[in-house]
């Protein structure tokens, strides 16, 4: 059965901080605002174990690592309550939080070293690569034998999904639809497939919606995920 995190805001823009919505059904979140992605998946992560790491975003979402975050960063992250996790402060930046929707991964990366055994990233090459090693995909030579191959792996996945990656810049004032419905069709089939043997740990799927053309855009491909994996959700109006 799922529930709301927090109270539902409204279908507004999020920008780096806000969060109008999160919304979870057990190891699945949906959320507005990737930053509260590190905080989900901590609250599924055992001390001491290893998963694996599949990132589809059209960002990279690990912007670089500053030194002054360490003094800012909460030793113990996942025992917040999402509420204090999304407050917490941005060091010499009045009124910026540190966890931001461009960030949360690399401070993970940096937090948790070790903890992503193997790390896929499928983005459209947007933002400042991390600096460690794994397999990269642009949208335009991302496959789903890739995908298959990686999420038939008994070990634990995490799948780190934003909408933003089916989505590109048609022109300065219009984000449309990126690819095919026969190719998010296929896609959806290797997920559920994947999601219905227990492959995956934890599954985080961010709107976006500022990227991806405003709520009216993400709305159907939302429920669609949603039906392919047989969680009950839909926006609230």
């Amino acid at each position: 059965m799922g529930e709301y995190l927090l109270p539902f805001k409204g279908r507004k823009l999020t920008g780096p901080f806000k969060t109008n919505l999160l919304w979870r059904d057990g190891p699945f979140y949906i959320m507005d605002n990737h930053r509260a992605a590190l905080w989900c998946w901590l609250q599924h992560f055992k001390p001491g174990a290893h998963y694996n790491l599949y990132h589809v975003d059209a960002h990279y979402d690990t912007m670089g690592f500053e030194e002054p975050w360490q003094a800012a960063m909460p030793k113990d992250i996942g025992a917040l309550s999402i509420e204090d996790y999304l407050r917490v402060p941005m060091p010499g930046k009045k009124g910026e939080q540190l966890f931001r929707y461009d960030n949360y991964l690399s401070i993970f990366l940096k937090q948790f070293p070790g903890v992503f055994e193997k790390t896929f990233f499928a983005t459209h090459n947007i933002g400042d690569r991390p600096a460690i090693p794994g397999h990269y995909d642009v949208a335009f030579t991302f496959t789903h034998v890739s995908w298959f191959y990686a999420l038939k792996d008994d070990a634990h996945w995490v799948v780190n999904l934003d909408l933003d990656f089916f989505f590109y810049m048609r022109d300065k004032k219009t984000l449309a639809p990126l690819f095919s419905e026969r190719y998010i069709d296929d896609f959806l089939a290797v997920l559920a497939s994947a999601w219905k043997r227990k492959r995956i740990e934890v599954l985080t799927l961010c709107l976006t919606p500022e990227y991806c053309g405003g709520w009216k855009n993400i709305e159907p491909l939302t429920h669609k995920i949603c039906d392919a994996v047989g969680v009950k959700f839909r926006i609230p109006k």
